[in-house]
Order: C-alpha cells, then sequence, then structure tokens
C-alpha cells in the first residue's frame, strides 16, 4: 500500500508508529456537535441564558473551568488528554482551521451523504426514509473481496439502512428501535434491545448507550475490519433545547471513545492496523438565546463542523491551528486513500 499513515500503539497512547499497513477502520460520528462545545467545553453565554429562564440545568459545574483548556478536558478527556497525542484534531474556527459542509441542506441525511460518498447530492433534500441512489465509499469497499461482509454499522437513528442502501449495499446494518440487519453478509444479527429511555421520546431513535453495547459486542464476537459507530443522544437533546443533557451526551460519547479505543487495544486484529475518523454530519447555531438548538440552511452556522483523525503528517497531532479549509465530502476521499486499494 503506497499511502503513508500514522497508527497508535495501543497499550501506549504515547508511542507513534508510522506504519504503511492499515487494514481496519473505526469511523465513529456524534450527530450535532458544535465546534465550539469540541475546542472550548461549555459555553457560558447559553448557560447565562438558561439561568434567566425557567430551564433548569443540572450537573454541569464539572464541566466549567475559569480556562478554556480546562472545560474542553473536563468535557472530553479522553479527546483532549489522549487523541490528541497520536491524532489531529481540526475545526478550530478562531484559527481559521475551517471545516464545513458543502451541502445546501446543513442537516442529517444530506451531511451523511456527503461525508460516505464525497458528494453533494441536491436531490438528498429531507430526512426521509428513502434508499439512498448514491453508492457510499462503505459499499464500494464492500465489493472488494477483503472488505466483502467485514463492515458493520451500528446506528442510533434508524434512517441509517436508507442511507446506506442496505438492500444494495449489502451492508450488516443494526439501527434504531429495530434491529435491522441484512441476511445478505451471512452474518447473524443480535438479538434486539428493549428501549425504555422516558428521556428520549421518538420512535425512530435509541439511545448511544444500546448502540455501542451492541456494537462493543458485535466488535469483539466478529471482529469487522470495519465499523461505523453513529451516535444521536447530542443531537437529540439539543433539540429539545436541554443544554445540559446535551453535554452530557457528548461526555458519555467521549467514554465510548475511550472504550472503544482501549477495547481494540486489547485485540491482535486492530492493534496498529487500525485507522481512527471522528466528526460530525452538521453544526448547529450560534445564537445562545436559542439558534444552538437547531440546525439548517436558515440557521448561521450549521455548516460548521470538526473533524479528529490519526491520519495526519508524521509527527503533527493535537489541535491543528493552521489556516486551512476541510469539507465534510473528503471523508469518503480519506477513507478511499487509506483502505481501498487493500485487496488489489
Amino acid at each position: 500500500m503506497k499511502y503513508l499513515l500514522i497508527t497508535i500503539t495501543l497499550f501506549s497512547f504515547s508511542s507513534l508508529i508510522y506504519s504503511q499497513e492499515q487494514e481496519n477502520l473505526i469511523l465513529v460520528t456524534l450527530d450535532g456537535v458544535r465546534w465550539q462545545e469540541i475546542f472550548y467545553g461549555i459555553d457560558p453565554n447559553i448557560i447565562i441564558k438558561l439561568e434567566k429562564t425557567t430551564n433548569k440545568i443540572h450537573g454541569i459545574d464539572h464541566y466549567a473551568e475559569d480556562s478554556i483548556n480546562s472545560s474542553r478536558q473536563n468535557l472530553c478527556p479522553f479527546i483532549w488528554h489522549k487523541l490528541n497525542k497520536f491524532c489531529q484534531i481540526s475545526g478550530n474556527r478562531v484559527h481559521n482551521n475551517r471545516c464545513d459542509v458543502k451541502n445546501n441542506y446543513w442537516f442529517s441525511y444530506p451531511g451523511y451523504n456527503e461525508m460516505l460518498t464525497g458528494k453533494n447530492d441536491p436531490k438528498i433534500n429531507s430526512n426521509a426514509k428513502v434508499y439512498n441512489k448514491n453508492k457510499t465509499i462503505l459499499e464500494k469497499l464492500n465489493q472488494q473481496e477483503f472488505y466483502k461482509n467485514q463492515i458493520a454499522v451500528f446506528s442510533s437513528w434508524e434512517v441509517f439502512p436508507y442511507i446506506l442502501n442496505n438492500k444494495r449495499s449489502g451492508l450488516m446494518i443494526n439501527s434504531g428501535t429495530n434491529d435491522t440487519c441484512n441476511k445478505m453478509t451471512g452474518i447473524s444479527p443480535l438479538a434486539p434491545t428493549v428501549n425504555n429511555d422516558s428521556k428520549i421520546p421518538r420512535k425512530d431513535y435509541r439511545p448511544d448507550k444500546t448502540t455501542y453495547e451492541l456494537a462493543k459486542s458485535y466488535l469483539q464476537t466478529y471482529k469487522p475490519k470495519i465499523l461505523f459507530l453513529a451516535l444521536n443522544d447530542t443531537d437529540e437533546f439539543a433539540h429539545q433545547g436541554k443544554y445540559d443533557e446535551y453535554l452530557h451526551s457528548i461526555h458519555r460519547a467521549d467514554s465510548i471513545l475511550k472504550d472503544l479505543w482501549e477495547t481494540i487495544g486489547t485485540m491482535d486484529e486492530y492493534n496498529n492496523k487500525t485507522a481512527l475518523i471522528i466528526t460530525t454530519d452538521h453544526g448547529r447555531g450560534y445564537n445562545f438565546s436559542g439558534s444552538w438548538r437547531n440546525h439548517g440552511r436558515s440557521i448561521s452556522g450549521s455548516d460548521h463542523i470538526w473533524y479528529i483523525t490519526n491520519n495526519s503528517i508524521p509527527g503533527i497531532f493535537g489541535e491543528n491551528k493552521d489556516p486551512n479549509q476541510f469539507f465534510l465530502a473528503q471523508v469518503a476521499d480519506q477513507i478511499k486513500n487509506r483502505l481501498l486499494n487493500k485487496s488489489k
């Protein structure tokens, strides 16, 4: 494989290895998480606004610190204490390090399509359960002998079988409130899980905790070469205007990342052979009075995202403060460059 890549000695986060071999991919998405919380932690303007209203906020004092570094480290300790030692973290617009979506809609289905196909399709203009006519990079990889039936998708939001067109792609997808597994893969699905989290009112969605427990069990049992974990608690609670639960969801996602990375660190199939990509499908509004709850073309800031990867220039890691422009559509190429030629 002609691409030179950074990997991590999973048993020692401080050890960097420059490797030509990247057989596996872990792709994790945190739906609708703003770059502000990733780089600056708790937003005091939102807190002040909520404290002046009838909305109550609970259990977020430990996220708030005098310094920006302390706040973001408390909110996302794994990202800022561990991942930053071997990953590049991009999207801090204060440094003119810009990460954006290219699609015109700034919400989930168009965002995930852009991320996974590398294209902006103007015909995808809703979150409706319509099978995607575009082939994703995961579908293309599933057509290669090396990755055939070696790709697993676990998502909290149940629209992913449509985004990834499981009827055509043959991908194994366990999604939302239903146990959706395409039997064409020849891999037995895990048992359905009962979802009874009263905080989550929607029927097309399950808590991230459930999604991750299923994904982890599958990972340890079947050892897929590619795992796509799509989390969604963050977007759900933001839409409800519950900033405290939104923050807690980010913190839980950080804990999931830690447990996932430590889990594959104990498995020979993944140790020093795994590319890592973490990102989001869209941003949210900037206005602390209310637009932070929502996103879409009419809400400024909804096209602003962030991006974390261990595929960076050798010796360069941590927060990317160089003026630069990255688009969500480049994720598909990142995956292609690292994995697509593996079976050739």
